[in-house]
């Protein structure tokens, strides 16, 4: 991922790997600074960054990055951990 052009605050990353799949996930919070006319500018947020490695010709390395303001990251958190409880063999409690 690149480093955004403006001066930004960045949490220190924190990343997560699939052994089965080979996508690695790295997720901060970011805070940029504020742009006058722009009122939600300057608001922390939660840069998710999915890296896919090369499957092939068909399906080269590719990074997307997703942004979601904390409302939405702890609505989309509460779903992956629903999901993931419900569709794990083996229940993980932490």
């Amino acid at each position: 991922m690149t480093e955004p052009v403006s001066a930004a605050h960045l949490s220190k990353p924190v990343r997560a790997r699939s052994s089965r799949i080979g996508v690695d996930f790295t997720i901060q919070v970011v805070q940029s600074e504020r742009v006058a006319g722009f009122p939600d500018s300057g608001q922390p947020y939660v840069s998710l960054v999915a890296q896919f490695p090369d499957y092939g010709p068909d399906h080269p390395a590719d990074e997307y990055l997703l942004c979601f303001d904390s409302e939405l990251a702890q609505t989309v958190g509460r779903i992956l951990l629903t999901a993931g409880r419900a569709g794990s063999p083996r229940p993980i409690h932490r």
